[in-house]
């Protein structure tokens, strides 16, 4: 299956391991709107890859997750995570060109942040986080970036 139209997941509520959409070379065609309405843990990675098609990425009440990695979304333009409080490992976010906002409102520490190379990128929110592991922090190549909320980071290991 490579061209998926539509995808209902609107009672999912835990996944206890990796929740991956790998898209490889232009040979899978997603949702335009991927929405997991109920989703609030993930045990293991989120991983969204060369999503061709996919406009938006709703995950409303995900709270906990090991990692979240974006990456080469294509067309993306709305993701929503603002639930979202913790990442424990890190939270990648690269070449997802059409993003011009993250709203990370609710994060309070993640293992580690990497942002890079987003065309569009105009503003982080990041209000609530105090704390980042040994993998750092990273914005690089975010030309439009002017406005990046880390005003409660208190420490970065």
């Amino acid at each position: 299956m490579t061209n998926i139209r539509e995808m209902d997941l609107s009672t999912l509520q835990t996944v206890a391991g990796k929740f991956s959409f790998p898209g490889r070379n232009g040979n899978m065609l997603f949702p335009e709107r991927v929405e997991l309405p109920q989703l609030s843990m993930v045990g293991g990675k989120v991983e969204v890859r060369n999503s061709y098609r996919m406009k938006e990425l709703l995950f409303p009440v995900l709270v906990s997750a090991e990692g979240i990695t974006l990456e080469q979304t294509g067309p993306l333009e709305k993701v929503d995570l603002g639930q979202l409080r913790e990442v424990v490992e890190s939270l990648t976010l690269q070449w997802t060109h059409r993003v011009k906002e993250y709203n990370f409102s609710q994060l309070q520490s993640a293992g580690g942040i990497r942002v890079y190379n987003i065309e569009d990128l105009e503003k982080i929110n990041f209000q609530q986080l105090s704390q980042i592991g040994a993998q750092g922090l990273t914005v690089e190549f975010c030309n439009k970036l002017n406005d990046l909320d880390l005003s409660v980071l208190t420490s970065v290991q």
